[in-house]
């Protein structure tokens, strides 16, 4: 069953690669949509994917790339299904 998020993520998440991380782990779990930094310093992103994956991307996603990142919080709120057939960094 397919579920759709908008995702706002917080902390040190821009400047530390988290895009392209964030663009990875969804082609690692099939996921479609697109990432974008925005001038709070925060991560939006519009997600797409079976409940699984969907489930598993977010769990990858708090670890963060790697040690010069930090996710203090992730808000997602359910939204309707898109149209999409990539993950896209903006």
């Amino acid at each position: 069953m397919k579920k759709s998020y908008q995702i706002k993520v917080y902390g040190r998440v821009q400047g530390v690669g988290f895009r392209w991380f964030t663009q990875n782990l969804a082609q690692e779990y099939h996921i479609v949509g697109w990432v974008q930094n925005k001038n709070d310093g925060t991560v939006d992103m519009k997600i797409q994917g079976d409940a699984i994956d969907v489930t598993s991307f977010l769990e990858k996603l708090k670890q963060g790339p790697g040690p010069y990142s930090h996710v203090e919080k992730i808000i997602k709120q359910s939204i309707a299904l898109f149209e999409s057939n990539n993950f896209a960094i903006r």
